[in-house]
Parts: structure tokens; C-alpha cells; sequence
């Protein structure tokens, strides 16, 4: 088993976000399946942060939602004292508001940053998983080989395996390439 030492694989993995897994590899003279696995893990390690980043910004939230509520508190008390009722119901309205408010907003914002974890762990996995597509006539072709055909860069591209294509779109340009 090869050993690489840590600016190696920094060197690697920064040229990943540049080239793709597949060219980094080739270029360094790295398996493949060695520079995927550190992606995966690298990526892994950016959506735990990102995870770790939102329970603090949930408990942030949750610790100012309370402040709101213990100055509404505070601040009910003076008006009953004072013998307003409207402004203390009117308080408690406020505060029923803004929690509500602050607890949506975190909500979504979990969701959001739930979802986007998702989203890179999902890529993350797919980068490590061999894909295979194959024709009725058995003609077989792996996503690298899709990379190979289509321009570097490009934000996406749509493999029509019947029409012997793939679209590809970078940015606001848009093209096609046969596939054999």
C-alpha cells in the first residue's frame, strides 16, 4: 500500500475542485479510487462542519428567542404593575410572533443546510461509485469517459444513450458530442 504524505494529498485534492477526480488522479500518478476516497472524506468533513455550524446558529437562535421571552417577562410584569393590560397583551402577541418567527427561520435554515450536506455527501459517494451505462445493443459507457467527450468545465451535461448523444451546458453555451 502506497503512502502519501499530507502536501501530496492537499496538492491533489486542490486540483480536484480544478480538474475532476479522475485528471487529478492521472496527474499526480495516484489510483483513482485513493484520490476519490480523499474527496469523499474531505467533503464528509466540510458537511460535518457545516452541520456542527447550524446546532450552533440553532442554539444562538434559541438562546436569543429566550432573551426575547425573559425580556418580554420582565416587561409584562411592569405593565400589569402598571395596570395595562392592552400593552402586556400586547407584548405577549409580540413575543408569540417572534418566536414563531425565530423558530421557522431556524427550521429552514436546518433544512437548507440538511439539504445541502445531502446534496455533497451524495456527490461524495457518487464519485467513489463505479456507473456504468449501457445500451440495448451493449455498448457500455463510464461517467469518466462522459467527462472526456464533453468541454472542461461544464455545469452539466444529459446523456441520451438512443440518439448516440450528450448535451452539455456550460454556463450560457450549449452543445452536443457524439458518444461512439
Amino acid at each position: 500500500m502506497a503512502k502519501y504524505t499530507e502536501e501530496q494529498k492537499t496538492a491533489v485534492l486542490a486540483r480536484v475542485s480544478e480538474i475532476g477526480v479522475a485528471e487529478a488522479a492521472k496527474e499526480a500518478d495516484i489510483p483513482v479510487r485513493t484520490v476519490a476516497k480523499w474527496n469523499k472524506e474531505t467533503a464528509a468533513a466540510e458537511a460535518r462542519a457545516i452541520v456542527d455550524k447550524a446546532d450552533e446558529n440553532m442554539e444562538a437562535a434559541g438562546v436569543a428567542a429566550q432573551a426575547i421571552i425573559d425580556d418580554a417577562i420582565v416587561e409584562n410584569k411592569a405593565a400589569f404593575k402598571e395596570s395595562h393590560q392592552e400593552k402586556a397583551d400586547a407584548i405577549k402577541i409580540e413575543v408569540k410572533k417572534t418566536k414563531a418567527k425565530t423558530a421557522r427561520k431556524v427550521k429552514e435554515k436546518k433544512a437548507n443546510i440538511k439539504a445541502s450536506v445531502e446534496r455533497k455527501i451524495n456527490k461524495a459517494r457518487s464519485a467513489k461509485m463505479d456507473i456504468v451505462f449501457e445500451t440495448n445493443g451493449g455498448l457500455q459507457i463510464k461517467p469518466e469517459e462522459i467527462v472526456e467527450k464533453v468541454p472542461n468545465d461544464c455545469d452539466a451535461a444529459y446523456v441520451k444513450l438512443e440518439e448516440n448523444k450528450i448535451y452539455w451546458v456550460k454556463g450560457e453555451e450549449t452543445g452536443s458530442v457524439d458518444i461512439w
